[in-house]
């Protein structure tokens, strides 16, 4: 209908509008197989093809897995400062030691011994001390210097048989230094035993018991510290420190006192009967770590 050609276009109406209905019966059959809603669309464009996935990239490294749960350790406790000593704490094992150590010295046997020995010279004493006139009626004087002579001669004789137990020198020196100072007591208590029996003057009545015995149960305290310095534990040192420091205490307070005085011999007992248990602990003492170290 548009054709540059005259002789192609149509002469009438009649013509154009057939040709119209050509061209549509044409256009629709060209559009019968199209999906009606991209049909009906007057441009539609094709979507755009999808882009493809990137691969998943494999990595060469292990997979990552939690490790397994280890107990962590306290830190270590940080030294002492300098010029700073540690503390000192004293664990359940160090006092099970020291338990054990001293039980070592403390045999069943031992204790039976040292409570036999302490209840003869503490319950002999206090017996003696309370008999009334044992020389006679007409005689006033006690037995309070027989009793020191009896604990003077039992502490010579305890030292000197301990003699036999220990292997050290030095403490065999100790013993029988001890022996001997309480020998010099005892020559002291016999002047005044011998006094108040006969009630008279006797030879031995030129000296000065006093003197006499409080050097020699003052000698026999001091030499008997000497114990301190022998390889014991320390438990065993303070045993034999308050046994050997106190008995030193009671001489020297007993030394300004008359021999009236009941004080006086109140001490000299007390001071006698601590040398005494002193002196067998110590040999116990010495027997025993010797013996194990």
């Amino acid at each position: 209908m548009v054709s540059l050609d005259e002789r192609e276009r149509p002469n009438s109406a009649l013509e154009v509008r057939q040709e119209l209905l050509r061209i549509k019966q044409q256009a629709s059959s060209d559009t019968t197989g199209l999906d009606p809603v991209q049909a009906s669309a007057p441009t539609q464009h094709n979507p755009p093809a999808p882009t493809p996935a990137p691969a998943p990239i494999r990595s060469t490294n292990p997979p990552f897995t939690h490790p397994p749960a280890v107990p962590v350790s306290p830190p270590p406790a940080q030294p002492p400062a300098y010029r700073q000593l540690p503390p000192i704490t004293r664990t359940p094992r160090a006092r099970a030691s020291g338990i054990l150590s001293l039980s070592a010295v403390w045999t069943p046997r031992f204790i039976i011994l040292f409570g036999l020995m302490l209840a003869l010279t503490v319950v002999g004493s206090a017996v003696a001390f309370n008999i009334p006139q044992p020389y006679g009626s007409a005689n006033p004087a006690g037995l309070d210097h027989a009793v020191e002579l009896g604990l003077s001669v039992l502490l010579i004789l305890v030292a000197i048989g301990a003699t036999g137990f220990v292997r050290n020198r030095l403490a065999i020196g100790i013993l029988l230094l001890t022996a001997l100072s309480a020998l010099v007591a005892a020559f002291a208590f016999l002047s005044q035993t011998l006094k108040d029996i006969q009630q008279l003057p006797t030879v031995l009545a030129q000296v000065n018991p006093n003197v006499f015995s409080t050097f020699g149960l003052a000698a026999a305290s001091l030499i008997s510290l000497l114990w301190l310095i022998r390889p014991y534990t320390l438990i065993d040192r303070i045993i034999l420190l308050a046994l050997f420091g106190v008995a030193a205490v009671f001489v020297f307070l007993q030394y300004s006192g008359v021999d009236i005085d009941v004080s006086k011999h109140i001490y000299l007992l007390i001071s006698l009967i601590l040398l005494v248990q002193g002196v067998l602990i110590a040999a116990q003492t010495e027997r025993v770590r010797t013996s194990s170290a």
